[in-house]
């Protein structure tokens, strides 16, 4: 029994060495492979220089605008009368540039007017009518006062 037991060992350890140096072998080749690597030389193409012209085409899209540009916006929603300008005219401060059609604003703004002051006087009519309610309810709760004092006066009496 001891011989079996013995031989399976000696079978064990054969094994386990000889993946041992499978494993060793393995790696040196792997280290030595990344050296040899490592140590060649790059191998760089050359040619003669020569003299010419050198020719570069670039095809792009873009928008191009003065670095100098403002945007106005009118104070009032109103057609344009007249415009003194052009496209790439060069304009001086207090120049005028545009006019206004205000016949229409003048109209509009009348109008607004009016409706201002109907609507002021709509508010003052609806704060009267308010405060004629509110009176008519302070006279109504005081007269229902008056009439439950006078009628627990007349109970009091009827129970005498």
């Amino acid at each position: 029994m001891k011989k079996k037991k013995n031989k399976k060992k000696s079978k064990k350890k054969i094994i386990i060495g000889a993946a041992v140096i499978l494993v060793a072998a393995g790696g040196i080749r792997v280290v030595g492979q990344k050296n040899a690597a490592e140590n060649q030389t790059p191998q760089v193409p050359v040619v003669t220089a020569e003299t010419g012209d050198v020719e570069e085409i670039v095809d792009a899209s873009g928008t191009v605008g003065s670095e100098e540009e403002k945007t106005y916006y009118s104070p009032v929603n109103a057609e344009l009368k007249t415009v003194s300008f052009s496209q790439g005219d060069v304009v001086k401060k207090g120049t005028k540039l545009i006019e206004f059609e205000t016949e229409n604003l003048e109209k509009d703004n009348q109008r607004a007017e009016l409706n201002l002051k109907s609507t002021r006087s709509d508010i003052k009519d609806t704060v009267n009518k308010s405060e004629k309610a509110d009176k008519k309810q302070k006279d109504a709760k005081a007269y229902v006062q008056n009439w439950k004092r006078k009628l627990r006066i007349k109970k009091h009496m009827w129970l005498l």
